[in-house]
């Protein structure tokens, strides 16, 4: 059964998303973008093993 997600909380989301983001890197100097994008790139591809408990 697939929850329905609140329309008011998607839209703060959508907001919140749209507005930090593209501010947070303009503030950035381009030595501190690149960092943090490679940074951000290497974690989504590289595959990592998963603790079992």
């Amino acid at each position: 059964m697939a929850m329905k997600k609140n329309a008011a909380a998607v839209e703060l989301g959508r907001r919140g998303g749209s507005v930090k983001v593209p501010k947070g890197f303009a503030t950035m100097s381009d030595e501190d973008r690149k960092r943090v994008q490679s940074a951000g790139g290497k974690a989504r591809w590289t595959k990592t093993k998963k603790a079992t408990k």
